[in-house]
């Protein structure tokens, strides 16, 4: 029979053998917990890495447009400009160039005005300074003598003062061919058609 001793001795190596068993278990246990939290921590982390390399992106890509636009931006204003200072330029040659008819330049260029229009009856003609000395009744008189309508031109006594040119008017309604009028109306037009080619052209 074994003594006491030796039977001592197995329960505390029984004892111990168990512990380590349930320690070793316990243990396993625990790094498994912890190889999973360590897997979805570090899942977690690629996750969060890949939005913020995404949102990093976005915001390089939006940056990016942001300064492309604005460069087209600056790039057709000053398009605009450049165009908008040369029709200037053009105008105000055109209007040096009306100013400087001669009489016998500035009746020849408005007579059919006169002569191949649709009015009839009496109609009053404004003139500008710059054209009252080719714009007279005479010549108006001859002029009515041409046209197939059955008018008659009357030249006001009024002068429209730094102007040249001249507008018709009959019942209320003018017929306005002074030259500041036709200029305007030339470089609205061309500013339009200016915009309007940018515009084509601009990616908004």
């Amino acid at each position: 029979m074994k003594n006491q001793e030796q039977s001592k001795e197995e329960m505390i190596q029984y004892i111990l053998n168990q512990g380590k068993t349930e320690n070793d278990t316990y243990f396993a246990k625990e790094s498994h917990v912890l190889n999973e939290d360590f897997e979805q921590k570090m899942t977690k982390l690629e996750t969060d890495k890949q939005d913020r390399y995404q949102k990093q992106q976005a915001a390089i890509k939006e940056t990016y447009e942001k300064k492309i636009q604005r460069i087209e931006l600056e790039k057709n204003q000053s398009m605009m400009l450049e165009k908008q200072a040369y029709l200037r330029k053009v105008t105000d040659k055109m209007a040096a160039r009306l100013k400087a008819l001669s009489k016998e330049e500035l009746q020849s260029f408005i007579s059919p005005i006169f002569i191949t229009n649709d009015l009839s009856g009496q109609v009053d003609v404004l003139v500008g300074e710059i054209s009252q000395e080719a714009i007279t009744q005479e010549w108006l008189d001859q002029l009515a003598n041409q046209n197939e309508m059955t008018v008659t031109y009357v030249l006001s006594s009024e002068i429209i003062p730094n102007d040249g040119g001249f507008i018709l008017s009959q019942d209320g309604i003018e017929y306005n061919y002074l030259y500041s009028s036709i200029l305007d109306q030339i470089s609205e037009e061309k500013e339009y058609e200016i915009v309007s080619n940018l515009f084509k052209n601009e990616v908004i």
